[in-house]
């Protein structure tokens, strides 16, 4: 047999290409993709993400380089969150339009890792460097908060949102960033009262009972719930992070 295509065995960039684009050939382009590490797939103008669930490095600096440097609109462009952030800021720039993205999926499959590396690739390329490095600051400190007060874990996810946010950045004509600003909505409160079987409240509340050395049987709302793993921040760093985000300490 001859060489095979690598367009055929590793799947197309982009689903709007297949010649039968039928349920079968869409979930065999998505599995070769998968298989062969390609997470991401354009569907015309739309980005599908399916997550790795492994250690697997896809956002480093040299990828946020690579990026930059060619053409986003190239078809023959592996497709990555960086792309599709690439086309979204360079539409804005020449079009000068307003450029909306949603992120949307089940928990679990990725909008809070997209939605921070689409904002990491964001403030790279843009200008106002100042700004963005204090914008990139504030938003670690922001994410951290949210990680804590809005997240839970659940079979699906250690760290799964149970809110839903509008994030809107706000550029010159230049295309340098000059404000930021976050809503959250829709958090799931019901949460703080029961938690479905088999998952976590929310994590500021076992948080709070690590350290004051409690494991919150004697709190109805954090009895049997799930909460099987070791938090990746600290009180602390929170009420840092809070301090950081214009609250007054002690409060």
């Amino acid at each position: 047999g001859g060489i095979l295509n690598p367009i055929i065995k590793i799947g197309e960039n982009n689903l709007a290409d297949i010649d039968e684009p039928d349920v079968g050939n869409i979930v065999d382009n998505l599995r070769r993709r998968y298989l062969n590490n390609a997470f991401y797939t354009f569907i015309g103008d739309v980005l599908i993400y399916m997550p790795p669930f492994s250690g697997i490095s896809m956002y480093t600096d040299e990828d946020v380089q690579y990026y930059c440097e060619n053409n986003a609109f190239d078809p023959d462009l592996k497709p990555h969150i960086y792309s599709f952030a690439d086309r979204v800021y360079s539409n804005m720039l020449f079009w000068k339009r307003n450029q909306v993205v949603i992120m949307s999926g089940s928990s679990g499959s990725g909008k809070t890792i997209n939605t921070k590396q689409f904002l990491s690739y964001i403030q790279s390329v843009s200008g106002g460097w100042d700004l963005s490095v204090t914008l990139k600051t504030r938003l670690a400190h922001l994410f951290n908060v949210l990680d804590c007060f809005g997240s839970a874990q659940t079979a699906d996810s250690i760290y799964a949102s149970k809110y839903t946010s509008q994030l809107q950045l706000k550029f010159n004509y230049f295309g340098d960033i000059v404000s930021c600003q976050l809503k959250t909505c829709l958090l799931e409160k019901s949460r703080v009262c029961g938690p479905p079987p088999g998952e976590s409240n929310f994590h500021i509340f076992h948080l709070l009972m690590e350290h004051i050395g409690s494991d919150g049987s004697a709190y109805p709302f954090l009895s049997n719930t799930s909460h099987t793993f070791a938090l990746k921040v600290t009180l602390p760093s929170i009420q840092d992070s809070l301090v950081a985000l214009g609250m007054p300490e002690g409060e």
